[in-house]
């Protein structure tokens, strides 16, 4: 069984499939603090994903060292694959298999683990730079066979490597467990031997359409055998935007060169590789002004964030009058309206008028009082924004310069 609350996939915005492996994480007795020195007390049984992980980090601990001492020399990727190779399937209550999504290649089986003489990899290529690999793209390996989300009418290809870790020399079969609807799966070879290497190939006629999963079954002569979980999506309805979820924050902002409020954060999530992508600038009535930021370099996948200043790219820097603006990505080219984010430029104080600047204070015990007047400002009567959100004050003790802080609501001030 798998948990309800147990992480879905898949992984977005690529489609790949996560979770990559299963472990027990209901109703685990593990130790806990005993903050009065009772040590009856300092065990219990909890749930989640804080005590599955620690199944697989002693699943991959104990594997290195049964490679350390075999002399097996396992990398972080073989590892990684010889768990998800040997994975036990989970079915739910009325014996049906998750899917892949849900239970990545299984759970783990260390007893199976260490029982294999083989394993097999994935080729795959990895988009987004990483501190122990600044240079995106980068090669890696892994134990599934994740297409992603993909367009029909097209052939896709990926490689595996068969890698012997024991003195077995025995050799498999391929064989390929897909639906019959959901394009066609094929293999460069019908058997392979440890050290080789194979393609399998996915082909998507242009009828086909929607979520497909199968495996790629390695059989040995003696009996062992690999599974690669296999998953595609395929269909317009899986096409994830080249950028998205543009931010501002905060969307009032006043470049006067103040360090608390001269500039916004700009943010969006890149999902592709892409070679010219820029900021435009729209005035509140939509017409172009320029543009806040412009990137004619290579970006990869991943979260970009610059902070604005209030000004138009150029030599010089063109500062914008206070107003309300539109920011609106341009990725090759194409603008992406849908995505148009307001910012405001407020360089200008509100004027405020108090009527009287003393608070008589009715209660000393509970130094409660009132004070009416009003705040006039272009940002407050062009937006939504509450004056409570946008107005701070504070009342001065006369006699003693002690300062309160001001609660202001709908219906005035309160100190």
């Amino acid at each position: 069984m798998l948990a309800s609350f147990s992480s879905r996939g898949p992984a977005l915005p690529d489609y790949t499939i996560k979770p990559d492996i299963a472990a027990p994480g209901v109703a685990i007795t593990s130790s806990v603090p005993a903050w009065d020195g009772n040590y009856e007390h300092a065990y219990e049984s909890s749930q989640g994903t804080s005590y599955a992980s620690p199944h697989i980090a002693g699943a991959a601990a104990l594997l290195v060292e049964y490679s350390r001492k075999n002399n097996l020399d396992l990398t972080p990727d073989e590892i990684k694959a010889l768990i998800m190779n040997h994975a036990v399937d989970l079915k739910d209550r009325t014996g049906n298999l998750y899917k892949l999504t849900e239970q990545g290649a299984g759970r783990v089986d260390l007893k199976r683990c260490i029982e294999a003489p083989a394993i097999a990899l994935v080729q795959e290529t990895a988009n987004v730079p990483l501190k122990d690999h600044p240079g995106a793209p980068f090669e890696y390996e892994t134990g599934s066979l994740s297409f992603g989300a993909i367009s029909p009418t097209n052939t896709y290809k990926k490689t595996v490597r068969l890698k012997s870790i024991s003195n077995a020399r025995q050799s498999y079969s391929v064989a390929i467990d897909w639906p019959t609807d959901g394009g066609i799966v094929t293999s460069s070879v019908a058997t392979v031997s440890p050290g080789q290497m194979f393609d399998v190939i996915l082909h998507i006629p242009a009828h086909v359409t929607g979520n497909f999963e199968g495996n790629i079954i390695l059989k040995g002569d003696g009996g062992h055998e690999i599974r690669l979980p296999v998953n595609v999506y395929v269909g317009k309805q899986f096409e994830v935007p080249v950028i998205e979820k543009l931010r501002v924050s905060p969307k009032i902002f006043a470049p006067n060169g103040h360090p608390d409020h001269n500039k916004t954060k700009l943010s969006s999530q890149l999902n592709k590789k892409i070679n010219d992508f820029k900021l435009t600038i729209l005035n509140r009535h939509g017409e172009e002004v320029g543009d806040a930021y412009v990137n004619t370099m290579e970006e990869n996948p991943g979260l970009l964030s610059n902070d604005w200043g209030g000004s138009l790219v150029g030599n010089p820097s063109i500062p914008l009058a206070d107003g309300k603006y539109y920011l609106v990505p341009v990725v090759n080219g194409e603008c992406l309206d849908d995505q148009r984010t307001p910012v405001w430029i407020d360089n200008t104080a509100p004027a405020v008028e108090v009527e009287k600047p003393e608070i008589w204070v009715d209660h000393p015990q509970e130094r409660k009082g009132k004070i009416t007047g009003a705040v006039n400002d272009s940002v407050l009567d062009n937006t939504n924004i509450l004056i409570q959100d946008f107005i701070k004050m504070k009342a001065v003790n006369k006699a003693t310069k002690e300062e309160y802080e001001v609660t202001i609501d709908k219906y005035g001030c309160e100190a």
